[in-house]
Formats: C-alpha cells, structure tokens, sequence
C-alpha cells in the first residue's frame, strides 16, 4: 500500500503526539507518587562543612522514624541539630566559665553517639549521662556531644579542636571504633580517610587534572564526544575525563573505593592508638575513658581473638578481608595495644555483659535504643563515679 506524501506527514505528527501525550502522562502520574531516594528525613543524611569532612544534618528539628531491625518496627524520632550538626550550641569562640564545684564531660564518637535511634534529645547518651552523675553526685556535670554520623576517630579529634578545646573538660569519653572498620574496610576508604573520601578524590582528579572548566552535570554521553572530537574540546574548552575510579558493587549499588587488605586494617589499628595519645597530649588534666562502641554481636562471637597465625594464613591464602571478620580483628586486638601515653586513660570495652538481649538495646547493629542508652550512660557514670570517690 501506498500512501501521498500528506498521509505520510499526518502519520508521523500522529506519532510524535502519541509519544508526546504518553511521555506528559507519565510524568503526571510519576508527580502523584511520592518517591525519594535519598534521607532527607533522616537527621544523618550527611552535610559538608569544611575541616571537618561530613557532618550531621544542621539546623536539623523535626521528627523521623528509624526501623528496629529486630521487631521490623518503625520507631519513631523527634530531634534537633545547631548549624554545625552538634547538639549543643557552641562555636569557634565558645568559652566555657566553669562555676564552683562543676565538671565537664566531653562524649565523642559517631552516630551512636549522635543518638540516630534516640527517641528524642533526652534520650541522647550525653542527657543521659549528665542525669545520672547529677543525680548520684553532689557535683555539677555537664556533658557535652561531639557525636557525628559515620566519623572516624581522627575526624573526633578535629571537632573537639574547633569547638571543645576551650571546655575545659575534666573527663573525656572516647565511645567509637566500629565506623574506623566500617569506613575503612568495608567501605572501602582506606586507613586514615573518613567517608566519601574516594569518591571526593575522583572528582578532584577528574576535573583539576584534566581541565580547569568545571561542568557538573557532563554525562557519559558528553564525556565520549570529549574523548572522540577535538573540534568539541576546542569549542567547549574541556577535556575528556578518563575513568581512574576503582568501583565495586555493595547493596546493589555501584562504590568508589579501593582494595583493601589486613595490613590496611593493622595500619587502623595503630591509628585508632595513636589518635588516643593525641587526646591524652592535647588535654593533659582531663582523664580520658578509652572505650569501645556497643555492638549487637554477642560477645562469644566478636571477641573471639583471631591469632597472628590465622590472620597470616588468611594472608598467604589471599583471603579477602571481610566486615565481620575485619571488626572481630580490631575489637580483639585493640585493647591488647594500649597507648604509650600518660596513666591518666581508663580502658574500657562495652557497657554490655557477655550476653544480653540485643533486641532490648539495640535497633540494628550499631544504634541503640533509648533503653541502650540508659545503660550504656550507667556504665560510664559507674567508671566515672568510681574514679572520682579514689
């Protein structure tokens, strides 16, 4: 069959507006459904702020819910944040005047810390805390919150610098390690990097060692023409963008990162020691709690202590290090390699017993309960209560 040059015109604009009509349709319909892929609504959905790398959400005061992995319950959450991500309010010039018989506590450590399954700020580890030494104590307390979302322990060191160095804090409760692994390993960073740091890296190399003109939203489609046209790159003044990434699949999601490897993991360990010794040099009259963050795992099988031997057969095999296997290896090992530092430091493992019920203090592995935060407070108040009575 044949058809007129005008039927033929007509077919194809008849086609072009049913695309067209589909296409509105169904972004009209994709409008009514709410879709979100990332956590805005959680208080942890990672800002940048400079020095400090990533930090909680700022000037964050509204409620969300966090799922008890356990119960498969949906908890519900009601915080706020000042414009550094920080519980409290203070700044570069912050300067504490101490009253008479008042002492302050400083609490660092990740999102544990920062109280991401806290029902709400009174439930936080630090309102907790202050609770029950002020109750015990005829001496004031006052307890303040350097916890943030997924930090390692140098970036603590770097919060405490800016904004707690003037406190004059008499007690200094260290309460991480598991995000040193997870970030490290299981992430893929590396020693001494906190989170996003590969990812960061790229686009520095990408854009500042293959061209000067910044264009954010290039695609892949895009770059190809820069790799093919010099015509294009002299117009656009850019250059191709090689991929140098080394990318890995995790969660179904495609990572940066890098290949890590058990002498990474020694290398976080004798990090993790010596950002204690900083601690203990940058506030010689404080005393300082070396602990370890809480972690669902029953103790049986966390602290069941890989040898050198084991490690080192692992090692010739070509074994690839995993998370569980990489955080049973720092938690054993770590305390096992105290600080050279002054004897003001008090070694701590957890505020849990060899066993306990997960489901009561924990909502997944490493966040707490308000319940986990009642006892994890106790456990300290106890260490700190103890020491102050010699």
């Amino acid at each position: 069959m044949k058809y007129s040059k005008n039927k033929k015109a007509r077919l194809a604009l008849l086609s072009v507006s049913t695309f067209v009509i589909v296409l509105l349709s169904a972004e009209f319909a994709s409008r009514l459904v709410t879709f979100e892929r990332t956590n805005k609504n959680l208080i942890f959905s990672i800002s940048y702020k400079p020095y400090l790398g990533f930090i909680n959400e700022p000037n964050f005061n509204r409620s969300y819910k966090m799922l008890n992995r356990f119960s498969g319950d949906e908890v519900q959450c009601t915080r706020s944040t000042n414009n550094w991500g920080f519980r409290e309010d203070f700044d570069y010039t912050f300067f504490l005047k101490k009253e008479e018989n008042t002492k302050t506590i400083l609490i660092l450590g990740g999102s544990a810390v920062g109280g991401l399954g806290s029902s709400t700020n009174d439930h936080v580890i630090d309102a907790a805390l202050q609770r029950l030494l002020n109750k015990k104590s005829q001496i004031k307390y006052i307890v303040y919150n350097f916890g943030n979302g997924g930090w390692v322990s140098f970036q603590e060191i770097l919060g405490v610098l800016l904004f707690g160095f003037y406190l004059e804090p008499d007690w200094i409760i260290v309460m991480n390690g598991r995000n040193d692994v997870a970030v490290g390993m299981d992430s893929r960073e590396g020693p001494l990097a906190y989170a996003h740091n590969a990812v960061i890296e790229s686009f520095i190399k990408g854009y500042l060692m293959y061209g000067m003109n910044i264009s954010f939203y290039r695609g892949e489609a895009e770059n190809w023409v820069l790799k093919k046209s010099n015509l294009y790159r002299m117009l656009s003044g850019k250059k191709y963008i090689p991929k140098i990434q080394n990318t890995f699949e995790k969660y179904e999601r495609i990572r940066v990162g890098q290949k890590t490897s058990w002498q990474d993991l020694d290398e976080i360990i004798q990090l993790y020691i010596k950002n204690i010794e900083i601690l203990e040099r940058l506030f010689p009259r404080s005393k300082l709690i070396a602990s370890l963050q809480p972690l669902c795992h029953k103790k049986k099988d966390i602290f069941k202590k890989l040898s050198s031997t084991e490690v080192q057969q692992q090692i010739d095999k070509g074994s690839d290090i995993t998370y569980h296997t990489a955080i049973q290896y720092f938690y054993t090992n770590l305390l096992d390699r105290k600080t050279k530092a002054g004897n003001k430091i008090i070694y701590a493992g957890d505020a849990f017993p060899d066993e306990f019920d997960p489901e009561t203090y924990f909502l997944d592995e490493a966040h707490l309960t308000d319940l986990g935060v009642e006892k994890t407070a106790e456990f300290y108040s106890k260490i700190i209560l103890h020491a102050e009575q010699k």
